[in-house]
């Protein structure tokens, strides 16, 4: 776990719980050879998480192919206004 200890994340609940299925399939797809991120500290994080991620189901792009199209809006602002911050 690259010297993190495991931390307990059954004391999350509701939304917050909602925060490591975002970490799950960010994770997920960071790992994957021909996925769409790349997200090393997600798999950092999510390897130090003690829970029970199938609570989520089967992991899935939607939160990756999200954090792609802010991350080229993103882009496209700062090309389009340089001096924005």
């Amino acid at each position: 776990m690259d010297g993190f200890a495991s931390i307990d994340g059954t004391i999350l609940d509701g939304v917050s719980a909602t925060t490591l299925w975002t970490l799950r399939n960010r994770a997920a797809e960071a790992r994957r050879s021909d996925g769409v991120i790349r997200d090393p500290w997600a798999s950092t994080v999510f390897d130090a998480i003690a829970y029970d991620y199938d609570k989520f189901g089967r992991a899935g792009q939607s939160h990756a192919l999200r954090a792609r199209a802010f991350d080229a809006a993103t882009h496209n602002f700062l090309d389009r206004h340089p001096k924005a911050s």
